[in-house]
């Protein structure tokens, strides 16, 4: 009973803490415009995060503070920023005519027809949410700068593993291989390989450029979608870290020194990729002496074995367990230095909207779209990780965030600013109908990508569960057989 409320007490935490970092996200965008626009002498209506329903709300000098029951954004109300029109002259007068009661402004005060602002200052207070959302993706990316127990890791493109039945192995591709660039674009990272790939689209023809030691060679192989839809190259694994388990007494590994948690780096100054990587480069070395690299809590270690040939498995061993563990190294963790982290968040969404622009990629692109519940879930599992993984993705999110409201669209901020810059080229105000019916139009287009994105979600997030059911049926059946022991080395 305890248990159960200790779990539910930390999901209850946990909830609370994706709520929290998503609205500063929000909030400090928002903030951002009401500074400007405070700065600027315009008049604020409201500030509010979130929409819907207000949970809380106050007046204050005039200005109606809120939170919102949907904490999926957040907006302040600034009616100069519209084009004089009767709609929002009543709008206004009703507005303030509900102060006026309350007594939070004089009656001389209610007349709807407020000053024009000039152009460049709609500028301004458009761009300052941007603004914000990036000084805050500067604080985090120094935060974990500064912070000692940051985990942080550029990552590669090394292959860690090939299906011997798949295309890849037959084309010659191998563990140990360094994927350089997919179709001519550079990848410098296994997430930026399979957004690559991802773009590509199923059973479409997919060439890479591999170094494999210190030759190159392009390679073209055929893409297909996985369990979850996703596109890859079949038989293609990333890399990761091989590990020692259990050494056998006496075996060449025991003798040569190799200990419980070792991990291997290197066999005959070849890099491990990974577990699989390790075993084939032993099997056929079986009565030669190897030089092994091995890092042993911090220290890196030279140690020779001479591998024995197993009859029973066909090749030859060195007498150990291996098992294998990923560094865990999240996309939005990949560097240390500040401004490499901020130039990663932006390359990122920068590839993505360049991909929705481009007519033989858009289609595959829009799978790689998330809706609020893929942000909510990636915080969630951030969260789960760490205080400055979490802090990473948060980073990560506002720098998208930043650039994607700049986009000239209008119902976002750089629309206003399109709307600013038309004013200030021809010296008259856009029409207040024309505004309007823009803003009406790309609001339903929006609203309608959010629910596809939503219902893409629901559809994706069934699957992964389906996926980790079926594996945990199948191993609670493997329990009950007798299994071999793990991989042997």
């Amino acid at each position: 009973m305890m248990t159960f409320i200790s779990v539910a007490g930390m999901s209850v935490l946990f909830v609370i803490a994706v709520i929290l970092l998503f609205g500063l996200t929000i909030f400090i965008h928002e903030l951002g415009h009401f500074l400007a626009a405070r700065a600027c002498g315009m008049v604020v209506d409201v500030f509010s995060i979130g929409f819907g329903h207000a949970i809380w709300k106050k007046r204050h000098n005039g200005i109606l503070y809120k939170i919102g029951w949907i904490p999926v954004g957040g907006y302040v109300a600034l009616p100069q920023m519209e084009p004089p029109s009767e709609e929002r002259t009543e709008r206004i007068e009703k507005s303030r005519r509900e102060l006026a009661d309350a007594g939070e402004i004089d009656d001389s005060d209610v007349d709807g027809d407020l000053p024009p602002i000039a152009a460049w200052k709609k500028i301004v207070v458009a761009v300052s949410g941007a603004i914000g959302n990036v000084l805050l993706a500067i604080v985090l990316a120094w935060i974990i700068y500064l912070s000692p127990g940051a985990i942080t890791g550029e990552g590669n493109t090394v292959v860690g593993a090939v299906a011997v039945e798949s295309e890849a192995y037959a084309q010659g591709v191998r563990a140990g291989d360094e994927i350089l660039s997919v179709d001519g674009e550079r990848v410098h990272s296994w997430y930026d390989f399979q957004v690559e790939c991802l773009l590509r689209g199923a059973d479409g023809s997919v060439e890479l450029q591999i170094r494999s030691g210190a030759a190159e060679r392009s390679v073209t192989l055929t893409a297909a979608d996985n369990d979850l839809g996703h596109t890859v190259i079949p038989g293609i694994a990333e890399s990761d870290r091989c590990i020692a388990g259990d050494v056998r007494s006496g075996s060449p590994a025991a003798l040569a020194g190799v200990q419980e948690h070792d991990v291997f780096l290197s066999v005959d100054g070849v890099s491990v990729a990974s577990m699989e990587h390790f075993v084939d480069m032993i099997a056929p070395r079986g009565g030669e002496a190897v030089t092994i690299r091995v890092e042993r809590l911090g220290e890196v270690l030279d140690l020779v074995a001479t591998p024995a040939h197993n009859a029973t498995l066909g090749r030859a061993v060195i007498g150990v367990n291996v098992g294998s563990a990923s560094d865990g190294i999240l996309p939005w963790m990949r560097y240390k230095k500040p401004w490499k982290q901020i130039e990663y968040d932006a390359r990122a969404i920068e590839r993505i909207l360049r991909a929705l622009g481009n007519k033989k990629e858009i289609k595959q692109a829009a799978k790689g779209l998330g809706s609020p519940i893929s942000i909510f879930v990636m915080i969630w599992l951030s969260v789960k990780s760490g205080a400055l993984t979490a802090l990473g993705f948060i980073r990560f999110l506002n720098i998208n965030l930043a650039i994607l409201n700049l986009l000239p669209i209008p119902v976002l901020d750089g629309g206003h600013v399109v709307f600013a810059l038309y004013e200030m080229i021809t010296r008259r105000r856009p029409s207040a109908k024309v505004i309007g019916a823009l803003i009406n139009i790309f609001f339903v287009i929006l609203i309608g990508l959010m629910v596809a994105l939503v219902v893409k979600d629901i559809r994706m997030f069934g699957k992964m569960r389906g996926i980790r059911s079926a594996a945990a049926e199948q191993t609670n059946r493997a329990d009950v057989v007798e299994l071999p022991s793990e991989d042997s080395e």
